[in-house]
C-alpha cells in the first residue's frame, strides 16, 4: 500500500486537532488558575468604573495586563488589554465572570497570545505597546 503525501499531511493535521481538543478539555476540568500577585489583588477594588478610570493612570506600575476574552483567555487563544491594576478585581468578577455557566458550550483554540510586553502609562492611559494606543 502507497501512502501520498497528502494523507500523511491529512493524517498528522488530524492528530494536531485531536491534540489540542485533549488540552482543552484537561484544562477545561481543572479550572482556571489563579494568577497574578498578592499584590495587585490587595488593593484591587470591585467598584464599576467608568472607561477614563479604567484605563488611567500616572506611572507604568498603575498598569496590569488582563484577558479580553469572558470565556477562552490568552493562553487559548483570547486576547488581552492593559488597565489599571486598581480595578482587576473589577475586571474579573464583572467582566470576564469566569464562573459563568454560558462558557460551557464553548471551544477555544488552543493558540497562546499572551503578551511577554509589559503595559505603560502613556498620555494617562494603560496600554500595551505593541498594541495600537486608545483613542479618545
Amino acid at each position: 500500500m502507497k501512502i501520498t503525501k497528502n494523507a500523511l499531511f491529512l493524517g498528522l493535521i488530524a492528530v494536531m486537532v485531536i491534540a489540542a481538543v485533549i488540552l482543552n478539555i484537561s484544562q477545561w476540568l481543572q479550572g482556571p488558575a489563579e494568577e497574578g500577585n498578592a499584590n495587585t489583588s490587595q488593593q484591587s477594588t470591585s467598584e464599576q468604573p467608568d472607561d477614563e478610570q479604567l484605563f488611567a493612570c500616572q506611572e507604568d506600575s498603575d498598569c496590569i495586563i488582563v484577558d479580553t476574552n469572558t470565556c477562552c483567555n490568552c493562553k487559548n487563544g483570547g486576547g488581552e488589554k492593559a488597565i489599571n491594576k486598581k480595578y482587576e478585581q473589577y475586571w474579573n468578577d464583572s467582566v470576564l465572570r469566569r464562573d459563568d455557566t454560558s462558557c460551557t458550550d464553548t471551544f477555544c483554540v488552543a493558540l497562546y497570545n499572551c503578551s511577554s510586553e509589559t503595559p505603560v502609562c502613556t498620555n494617562n492611559s494603560c496600554i500595551i505597546p505593541s498594541q495600537t494606543p486608545r483613542i479618545e
